[in-house]
């Protein structure tokens, strides 16, 4: 069972509630049940809205954008079959 949440920066006053939710659950829920979110990443270190609880009970992924204007086009028409 997975559960997608995407965005989630923009719901900053949502985040304390999702944080307690899932600690809720975590001891009681199904060994299989998943939580994916996304978000953006904060442009200052103030910025940062994401509760610790998430973070530390996450696994982070990022997708860096490639440097350079030719290997970004590259990538972007790399997501075209024809």
């Amino acid at each position: 069972m997975q559960q997608c949440a995407a965005n989630i920066h923009l719901v900053a006053r949502w985040l304390g509630t999702l944080e307690k939710r899932l600690e809720q659950h975590a001891a009681t829920g199904h060994a299989h049940f998943r939580v994916f979110v996304s978000a953006e990443p904060a442009s200052t270190p103030e910025g940062h809205i994401i509760p610790q609880g998430i973070l530390e009970n996450s696994i982070k992924i990022t997708n860096e954008p490639p440097t350079g204007m030719q290997a970004n086009l590259h990538k972007a028409l790399d997501n075209f079959n024809q």
